[in-house]
């Protein structure tokens, strides 16, 4: 599950950059755009990487849980796509900026249960004893930790 906790950490640090292009240039930003270009992208290559993992019996139940979390996830996001259209965000960039908390704190929530999911079978895959998550927790560029 290395590769898959590679690109959750990749996802998380487009997502942080997306955070902050927003923040600083606006929602319609040229940056913003290939930004999301380059979450669509990971998010395709983790489903990808996911999916392959459904047909190996030691990983396959995570694989089905982050899975799960992952349609979530994108129901959310493109839920707020449909909801905003470019002439929308246009219109009302400030309520764009609203609705895209929403979306970040999905996506956030999405990959800091990912990533601890996958840290918590790893340990368990080597006799190790989950810990306090306060004390084990990585800081992560997910953006809340």
């Amino acid at each position: 599950m290395h590769e898959v906790t590679s690109r959750l950490e990749r996802m998380g640090c487009i997502n942080h950059d997306i955070r902050l292009a927003a923040a600083m240039t606006g929602p319609s930003c040229d940056r913003l755009l290939a930004l999301r270009a380059d979450f669509s992208f990971e998010a395709n290559q983790l489903l990808g990487q996911l999916t392959g993992k459904l047909l190996e019996t030691e990983q396959a139940r995570l694989a089905s849980r982050i899975l799960d979390a992952f349609v979530s996830m994108q129901k959310v996001i493109l839920r707020h796509q449909q909801d905003w259209p470019f002439a929308e965000v246009e219109r009302d960039p400030d309520g764009y900026v609203a609705g895209a908390r929403q979306v970040q704190s999905a996506v956030i929530g999405f990959l800091e249960d990912a990533l601890d999911e996958v840290d918590e079978a790893a340990r368990a895959a080597r006799g190790q004893q989950a810990e306090p998550a306060a004390l084990l927790a990585p800081i992560r560029r997910t953006g809340s930790r």
